[in-house]
């Protein structure tokens, strides 16, 4: 018997923070919250990486206020050491989003993302 694979919808392009990032959609199978699964928004960008958004409709307006220089290293650094952020808007979605990641310490909600990328280094 064959697993399950999670379907992969290619998207096109999205601009997000002034930068063009090549959008996907893929289906996380087995979310209780849901009959067909959570459909995860992936974002990726040859030089700053990839990060990914469970339910939240506007990626575009995370950390809107903050340096975007220090959201794209945030989002570099993660994504070279293999686990690239995922965002939710949602506290019910936290635990699908750790089998995504692997259970790496890079999911976030959204409030808390955006609170890390306007972070002042000292």
């Amino acid at each position: 018997m064959e697993g399950k694979m999670s379907v992969v919808l290619d998207r096109g392009t999205k601009v997000i923070w002034g930068q063009e990032w090549k959008h996907n959609i893929e289906q996380l199978p087995d979310d209780v919250n849901s009959e067909s699964g959570c459909l995860l928004d992936v974002f990726f960008n040859p030089e700053f990486g990839k990060f990914a958004t469970l339910y939240v409709t506007r990626p575009e307006d995370i950390g809107v206020n903050s340096d975007h220089k220090k959201l794209f290293f945030e989002i570099k650094r993660r994504w070279q050491e293999n686990v690239p952020y995922i965002i939710y808007d949602d506290e019910k979605y936290k635990q699908i989003c750790a089998e995504w990641n692997n259970s790496s310490n890079t999911v976030c909600s959204k409030a808390d993302f955006e609170l890390l990328c306007v972070k002042k280094e000292n």
